[in-house]
């Protein structure tokens, strides 16, 4: 019998734009769990405690899929196709792969790479590549970033996220933008994932943007809050360090993410474009990646982040 081909979607988008808030809730909703490859730029690989659902989780990290990491995403896929090869599980049409890239990524990279590939091309269908804007920062972060305007104009379809928190002036404006950079994919707009019916547009107040590249890299620090991952966290220490950062340097801190011990649990800690996420309590046992943060932005030097942490840590 022919296999039938795998479907496989891809899921772009900048750091902090709720990609996984957006899969975690279309987890919830399917029958069928897919397999979940995720992809972090950071060594520690947080969002993958949000992907549970998944029926298999994959992670690739400490690099992006579509540069330094795309051998290492490739290989994983073909371990994929093989071992559905061999339990003969190709009979099933269903089966779908997801991936959630880093939110450095260019997805039209990773496409290419898999439409080169003489096996992958066999076993996997492209179904679609969504890319997430987060509606509340996504307006400053498109024109001033070449990297996120590449990945709206790489997309099938928009994420809009985060509508809830945006007036519809802003919308219309974010919406207008996007249409300029990628006129062809529709948009689709989500409140902690879940999909919102947007309200009547205004028309939108600019209809012209001067757009600017940020060229400096980004770069990542992980600062570790426990020596252990069931140690009770430097919560009042993290505290004050996060807010002295973000009074500092937050326009350049774009992503800060992490699970941390507490007495109540395990809490999910997120900050985006200099504002922070409401804590989350997570289910489950501890992982070896807890009491760890990750920080990502511009125009940081780890070192020195790593050092001021120790510093405020030992106070």
């Amino acid at each position: 019998m022919t296999q039938a081909l795998m479907s496989l979607s891809i899921l772009g988008g900048f750091l902090g734009a709720g990609k996984s808030t957006w899969l975690r809730h279309r987890l919830f909703e399917q029958a069928d769990r897919p397999i979940i490859l995720l992809n972090e730029m950071a060594e520690v690989a947080v969002d993958e405690y949000l992907l549970e659902r998944a029926e298999t989780l994959k992670v690739v990290a400490g690099g992006c899929a579509c540069c330094e990491r795309l051998d290492e995403f490739l290989a994983v896929l073909h371990e994929i196709c093989n071992d559905r090869t061999k339990d003969g599980r190709g009979e099933h049409p269903n089966r779908t792969i997801l991936m959630e890239t880093s939110g450095i990524a260019q997805p039209a990279r990773i496409v290419r790479a898999i439409l080169d590939d003489p096996v992958l091309k066999r076993h996997l269908r492209l179904e679609s590549v969504i890319v997430a804007v987060d509606a509340r920062n996504g307006f400053a972060r498109l024109l001033g970033d070449g990297l996120a305007r590449s990945q709206v104009e790489s997309a099938d379809e928009i994420a809009l996220t985060k509508v809830d928190v945006c007036s519809p002036d802003d919308l219309a404006d974010m919406i207008h933008l996007i249409g300029m950079l990628n006129p062809v994919a529709p948009v689709r707009a989500y409140a902690f994932g879940k999909e919102q019916q947007l309200p009547v547009m205004p028309s939108p107040r600019h209809v012209s943007f001067e757009f600017q590249s940020d060229d400096d890299p980004l770069c990542s620090v992980t600062l570790q809050l426990g020596e252990n991952p069931v140690d009770p966290s430097d919560w009042h220490a993290f505290g004050a360090f996060m807010t002295a950062l973000l009074h500092r340097h937050g326009g350049d801190l774009i992503r800060a993410k992490g699970v941390v011990a507490s007495s109540r649990g395990r809490l999910l800690f997120q900050s985006v474009a200099g504002h922070v996420q409401p804590l989350e309590l997570l289910a489950g046992a501890p992982s070896e990646s807890d009491n760890k943060v990750v920080l990502i932005g511009r125009r940081h030097q780890p070192e020195r982040l790593a050092a001021a942490w120790q510093r405020t840590r030992s106070l």
